[in-house]
């Protein structure tokens, strides 16, 4: 990074050149700088998590028989508020997945994997 190139984009781009020229990828998009479909990829990944998280508590509730008012008692809350984090469109907070975990006894796991090129 220098005073006349602050971004490092002269270097990028002759990264982009240099890869080009090797039939190498590389990202089009500088570093720093978001790509233009970055706020649509956010979206459907918090779409993507929040329907994950519902499905997987919903199916260890059902496959361990315990009903939305029996996990509402567990977590000192109303069926109601129950309802609400398991509705798809919630955004359910991490004290409230591990409020539910806790209740149900067991973990919530995260595991972060990059994309492949298909889902790309």
């Amino acid at each position: 990074m220098s005073i006349i190139d602050p971004g490092g984009y002269r270097q990028h781009e002759l990264q982009i050149t240099e890869a080009r020229a090797t039939g190498q990828s590389h990202s089009e998009t500088p570093p720093g700088v978001r790509h233009p479909s970055w706020k649509h990829d956010v979206a459907a990944e918090h779409s993507r998590l929040a329907t994950v998280a519902t499905f997987a508590i919903t199916d260890h509730m059902e496959q361990n028989k315990i009903t939305r008012a029996e996990l509402a008692h567990r977590m000192g809350v109303s069926p109601g508020r129950v309802s609400q984090i398991l509705a798809s469109d919630e955004n359910p907070t991490l004290r409230t997945l591990a409020t539910v975990a806790t209740a149900l006894d067991g973990h919530i796991d995260v595991t972060f994997r990059p994309k492949s090129e298909t889902e790309r």
